[in-house]
């Protein structure tokens, strides 16, 4: 969606969803800091880290509030959820608890 309003990218992103439900197919999307709009979107959700890219959450996107709280993050009122937790888990940021989503991560699988 790099260089669509994030409006087309919404429309690019609910015509993606369609022709997947449609024809029963997998879409799989790589984005950077979706708006909530399009997060509600998905069905599922890989989230990585940086440095190099590890994996700290796969599953379902109905979920990612649930399992935030469930380790101790609840997520700000109005805020994007997969915002919140992808700043969680910015190795850079300085409130980075990428360490323990990797932890988490590594238990699950």
């Amino acid at each position: 969606t790099s260089g669509l309003s994030a409006t087309d990218a919404e429309t690019c992103m609910r015509y993606m969803k369609h022709i997947a439900q449609f024809y029963n197919v997998i879409v799989v999307v790589v984005i950077h800091q979706p708006r909530v709009e399009v997060a509600k979107l998905f069905d599922e959700l890989l989230l990585m880290t940086a440095g190099p890219g590890r994996a700290v959450y796969n599953g379902k996107m109905e979920d990612v509030v649930g399992y935030l709280l469930s380790n101790g993050f609840e997520v700000p009122m109005h805020a994007n959820p997969v915002d919140y937790f992808m700043d969680l888990v910015t190795p850079e940021v300085s409130t980075s608890q990428v360490d323990l989503f990797l932890q988490k991560y590594s238990e699950q699988t």
